[in-house]
């Protein structure tokens, strides 16, 4: 699967792109980034970003990818709001194809102002005109935010890089069973390998779903 690019929407006074086209927006976006999340440096950041960009730019797969707002009315095109979208590591309960946000974020001076559920709806548009048929997310702060936006309480899936994206949900699990036995037989904590993004969630994370086909006509 590819992007529909021609599916890109506008909000009057900005535009949607895709990081891939616009590996000059990439500092801006791990500077917010780094600020929400100081864990990972602007530096770590911005290498990360461009390398997204460069891999992305030869392969054209749909996910990962990452789907930024930016201020079409200024020149220098200011990053307004930021979403990465990931494929779930297999299809979710109803066997339908999973995508995931992964990181989502508004630059904080425009919150409330309709940013971020406008960006959250132009990447829903996207997924199901690529053929998603779900979209998850997890949220520590702001289930009534996304609630109000259509999604429902519900288990979280696992998240997949890109080097796995070839598994099935049967030969995931044989994965995951082999690392388990593995861990029962040192009796230590076995990790899942570095392609395989895993969560340690708080215990207030709230994961949540909306059901994209249903929304392609609306």
């Amino acid at each position: 699967l590819v992007w529909p690019l021609a599916c890109l929407m506008s909000r009057p006074g900005c535009d949607h792109v895709l990081l891939s086209d616009a590996s000059h927006l990439a500092d801006q976006c791990a500077r917010m980034l780094a600020a929400t999340w100081p864990a990972q440096g602007v530096s770590s950041r911005r290498a990360t970003l461009l390398a997204h960009c460069s891999a992305h730019s030869r392969q054209k797969e749909t996910l990962p990818c990452h789907l930024v707002l930016v201020d079409s009315s200024e020149e220098s095109q200011r990053v307004l709001a930021h979403c990465r979208l990931q494929q779930g590591a297999y299809n979710d309960a109803d066997c339908n194809s999973a995508a995931i946000v992964t990181q989502f974020l508004v630059l904080s001076s425009l919150r409330g102002q309709g940013y971020g559920r406008h960006l959250l709806k132009e990447a829903e548009r996207l997924l199901a005109a690529a053929g998603f048929a779900s979209l998850y997310l997890w949220t520590h702060e702001a289930p009534g935010f996304y609630a109000a936006c259509g999604y429902t309480e519900c288990q979280p899936i696992p998240l997949q890089k890109p080097a796995l994206s070839g598994l099935d949900s049967q030969a995931m699990s044989k994965l995951e069973a082999m690392l388990l036995n593995k861990s029962e037989s040192l009796n230590k904590s076995v990790s899942v390998p570095d392609d395989i993004e895993t969560l340690n969630p708080k215990t207030d994370t709230v994961w949540m779903r909306k059901r994209l086909q249903n929304d392609l006509t609306n």
